[in-house]
């Protein structure tokens, strides 16, 4: 079930220290090399295409902003 949050209603301190949440989790999870071996693996299954015939772009543009942005890694150092 998919839940729909609408970003801008959260106040930008918390959506900072949320996305330094997930960046650090993100970070500790590929530190293991059975992780990073899955992603690989995963990665490499899509290169050919998706399940609908259709290329894969990793710059597609979702056309939303980046709240948690590499600029702003402060955030993530733990000066939110």
């Amino acid at each position: 079930m998919a839940v729909n949050t609408n970003s801008t209603t959260i106040p930008m301190p918390e959506l900072h220290a949320l996305c330094a949440a997930f960046l650090e989790a993100t970070l500790r999870f590929y530190e293991s090399p059975e992780n990073r071996e899955g992603f690989e693996q995963w990665l490499e299954g899509r290169k050919g295409g998706n399940a609908d015939g259709q290329e894969n772009s990793s710059t597609a543009s979702t056309g939303l902003s980046n709240p948690c942005s590499v600029e702003d890694s402060g955030a993530a150092a733990g000066r939110v």
